[in-house]
């Protein structure tokens, strides 16, 4: 979403002021989920059943040689807000003259994180960031 205007009156033909407002949300969602399987562990594995790449396609026997302590399972949550001011301003000596240029940018942000990992002990963890990256050009 982006707001701009100018902050002088047109009837001024040596000084102008623009100011533009941005504003951006982002959110991002990922998730991982990382099995490990003991193949060897199934009755009937041995190199001639199961050539090498194939797997058991049978869901109850893969939960069966599930190795739940090597396994894990993670989502990440990110919700980011950016907010960037932006003014450009022009002054003449005289209408027609030589002009003078000064542009600048500032950007504020606000960053929520959240991170969830299971495995065999569970983490959860999750911060609040603020983000400044203010710019002259």
């Amino acid at each position: 979403m982006s707001f701009g205007r100018r902050l002088t009156p047109k009837a001024d033909k040596i000084n102008t002021l623009f100011l533009n407002v941005d504003y951006k949300m982002m959110y991002n969602y990922r998730s991982a989920n990382n099995s490990l399987f003991r193949l060897d562990q199934l009755p009937h594995y041995n190199a001639d059943h199961y050539p090498l790449g194939v797997l058991p396609s049978s869901r109850d026997e893969l939960k069966a040689v599930l190795d739940a302590t090597n396994s894990d399972h993670s989502t990440n949550h990110e919700i980011r807000n950016m907010l960037t001011l932006r003014s450009t301003s022009h002054a003449y000596e005289r209408p027609g003259g030589p002009k003078i240029s000064i542009k600048s940018l500032a950007s504020i942000g606000f960053a929520y994180e959240k991170l969830r990992f299971f495995d065999k002990s569970s983490l959860k963890k999750s911060r609040n960031s603020l983000l400044m990256s203010p710019v002259g050009a």
